[in-house]
């Protein structure tokens, strides 16, 4: 705690400060893309007709999930530039995913749940942001847990696809998994605070170990972000 206190003294960037400056980043471009896709008239009609195509939205995720798996494997090889532009391309593609939530909303007139599908979210993220990262709990306690509830989660949902008229099971599912993410999020906040008392015992840690990791984070802390807001988004749609 001490070298913590003592970075933020002397201004030393954290892999805090770089992970949240890119959780912001791709949350505008995230955002951005969802808001023009998703509630400008002449663009929705590209979005629908796009993800009317059950080829196409397999593609789109099979890119993304490569994408998160590239930059995940390589975030100590691949160049900081390379890093980024996949970081940007996967919140490009998640924001364009996302923009079909948004017609969605938009259609059914409405779109004050579009308010709740951001703030809800954020409230959570900030509260077990703090939790996770002044370490007032042991998150790894909990890793191999949500690691099999991460799988257990996968494999729910791909069954209940197959299965008809089982509304009140996808409710029930979108409860779990938005309390999964939500301990991810404080697992993830305090993954970065460890990191950061790691490198604060340096005295001189090698910047663009802190930017990778920025990203890296940031990456992560994005995943979690867009989990919640679509589990919650299947617990505020009607149908």
């Amino acid at each position: 705690m001490m070298n913590r206190t003592r970075s933020f003294a002397t201004g030393r960037t954290t892999v805090l400060n770089a992970s949240l400056m890119w959780f912001a980043i791709g949350l505008v471009a995230m955002l951005g893309v969802a808001t023009i896709f998703g509630l400008i008239p002449q663009m929705q009609e590209v979005s629908i007709t796009l993800f009317s195509s059950r080829p196409f939205v397999i593609l789109l995720s099979i890119f993304a999930i490569g994408l998160m798996l590239a930059l995940t494997f390589m975030v100590r090889k691949a160049s900081v530039q390379t890093l980024i532009m996949m970081y940007i391309a996967f919140a490009v593609i998640e924001g364009f995913s996302l923009s079909i939530l948004l017609i969605r909303f938009a259609f059914a007139d409405q779109t004050w749940k579009i308010l709740l599908l951001l703030l809800i979210p954020s409230i959570t993220m900030f509260i077990m942001g703090v939790i996770g990262y002044k370490q007032w709990f042991d998150f790894s306690k909990i890793g191999r847990f949500l690691l099999f509830s991460l799988i257990g989660l996968m494999v729910a949902g791909i069954i209940m696809i197959f299965i008809p008229g089982i509304k009140l099971m996808w409710k029930i599912y979108s409860i779990i998994g938005y309390g999964i993410f939500t301990l991810y999020v404080g697992f993830d906040f305090w993954r970065i605070s460890r990191l950061d008392e790691i490198l604060n015992i340096s005295e001189n840690p090698d910047k663009s170990i802190v930017l990778r990791y920025g990203i890296l984070f940031g990456l992560s802390l994005l995943i979690d972000f867009i989990q919640l807001v679509w589990f919650l988004a299947r617990l505020l749609l009607d149908n």
